[in-house]
């Protein structure tokens, strides 16, 4: 094998390491972020009830992070469960306490893709 191919596989091997590593830390959180970004502007108004909340056991600066189970009621369509998951600090958790309401936007086409309503 020739130097040359050597400094190429191993400049490649950098590449893939500067960017896959950085893709498969924050590349999931940031496809939730742009999804629930795209239902947030173009979904359909309706009311969720929050029905359980779970420790998915990662933390972010020691604040945990929640997934949050919703029934969610919209006019016309039958109630249905969805899940979203947050960053919760102690502050925020109240509003996201069980039995709680608020105005959430969902995905017709995708039900399951619920954001909450600016």
């Amino acid at each position: 094998m020739s130097p040359g191919v050597i400094q190429l596989g191993v400049i490649a091997l950098v590449v893939a390491l500067l960017l896959g590593v950085p893709a498969l830390v924050w590349g999931p959180g940031y496809l939730r972020h742009r999804q629930e970004m795209r239902v947030r502007e173009s979904g359909q108004p309706a009311i969720a009830r929050v029905v359980a909340l779970t420790d998915t056991g990662n933390r972010f600066n020691f604040t945990p992070e929640i997934r949050i189970t919703l029934e969610v009621t919209a006019e016309g369509r039958a109630p249905w469960r969805a899940e979203i998951t947050r960053i919760l600090s102690v502050v925020d958790a109240p509003a996201f306490a069980p039995g709680r309401e608020f105005a959430v936007r969902y995905d017709p086409a995708h039900p399951e893709r619920v954001a909450v309503a600016p």
